[in-house]
């Protein structure tokens, strides 16, 4: 029970940050994918998982 109570405090975390940003203008986040381990070696894993990720063009920086 304690692991359900954590996913879904992580879940309502997640909403919050999603919900306030795209107030502030940064769009719709892509959730819950996964990247490939550039170091499956010392992580012991062949993937991360990605909980929510914005993409955008930076005003600060040119060309990024």
């Amino acid at each position: 029970m304690a692991g359900e109570f954590s996913k879904r405090i992580g879940e309502i975390g997640e909403d919050t940050v999603s919900n306030f940003l795209q107030l502030i203008g940064c769009g719709t986040p892509i959730k819950n994918f996964d990247i490939s381990c550039i170091n499956s070696q010392k992580h012991d894993c062949k993937t991360h998982g990605i909980d929510g990720y914005f993409h955008y063009q930076s005003p600060l920086i040119t060309n990024t």
